[in-house]
């Protein structure tokens, strides 16, 4: 059994005897990205529990340190992670939380002790285009900033907006990410454990058939390598190949679904706006 892990943290010392524990997100490596997926069916990843082991041992050296904890990306999930997990003692020791377009917990698999204090301390911070930031289950505070990408691409926190040392606030969430979060939430809850495991697999195990260790590399030798590809997902036991089909089968279904749903909605409010209009003429 191998076990998918890609994870790394520095602790910054600030003034006033404080330190920042910042966690790493996902690099490049076909591995870091599929410890990322492995969230969607396993109740904790080597990160997440690497990052924990780091913050008690960093915790335990600095006994007298108050404790700012963040992280981009899978690094945000580390930093919420441990900050939900960490003991009671050192919770205290938290002055807050930062989780920079992180994903959330998939509540079907893990679920924390309600602890609202500690809660209060963490903040996430998305894109108005987000994506990754509102995966899965988020109960935390959170704000929209200003990026100058377009879609999956305001993921890059260098593309978000700076004024001096604030982030820029944007006026609201995009149409676009509220659509697609809808679309993966529903896919997700109709999607048994055993389905996503079988799909993330599976598409791995064709990565991996490509003896590449980077999704650079990938893109370089994809097309010669997609024979090969074929012949792994051929080899693929009836079952999983089964499940994956389904899982995709149910993606289609819930995507339908929500922009019917939108589509619905969105015209009778129509309606609703021009009885509205009509009533008032009237009157």
């Amino acid at each position: 059994f191998e076990i998918q892990k890609q994870s790394g943290a520095i602790t910054i010392h600030l003034p006033n005897n404080i330190i920042y524990i910042s966690y790493i997100g996902t690099d490049m490596t076909i591995t870091g990205w599929k410890e990322d997926f492995n969230m969607a069916f396993m109740k904790e990843v080597p990160a997440q529990t690497d990052g924990l082991i780091y913050a008690k041992k960093v915790a335990k050296k600095y006994p007298n340190h108050k404790i700012i904890l963040g992280g981009h990306s899978k690094g945000g999930n580390v930093a919420l992670y441990v900050s939900l997990s960490i003991d009671k003692d050192i919770q205290d020791r938290i002055i807050e939380v930062n989780n920079y377009d992180g994903p959330g917990f998939d509540e079907k698999l893990i679920t924390f002790d309600s602890n609202e204090e500690i809660r209060s301390k963490i903040t996430s911070y998305i894109p108005q285009d987000s994506i990754i930031g509102r995966l899965f289950d988020h109960h935390e505070k959170h704000r929209i900033i200003l990026s100058n990408a377009k879609g999956i691409m305001q993921h890059d926190i260098y593309s978000w907006n700076v004024l001096g040392t604030k982030l820029v606030d944007a006026e609201s969430i995009e149409y676009s990410s509220e659509l697609l979060n809808k679309t993966i939430k529903k896919w997700l809850n109709n999607c048994t454990i055993d389905e996503r495991e079988a799909l993330v697999d599976n598409i791995f195990e064709l990565f991996y058939s490509t003896e590449v260790s980077t999704f650079q590399e990938f893109s370089k030798v994809w097309v010669k390598k997609l024979p090969t590809m074929m012949n792994t997902y051929k080899g693929l036991p009836e079952i999983d190949k089964k499940q994956s089909k389904e899982m995709l089968s149910k993606l289609f279904k819930s995507t339908f679904e929500i922009v019917k749903a939108e589509a619905s909605e969105k015209i009778q409010s129509s309606k609703n706006k021009t009885n509205l209009a009509k009533k008032d003429f009237t009157n």
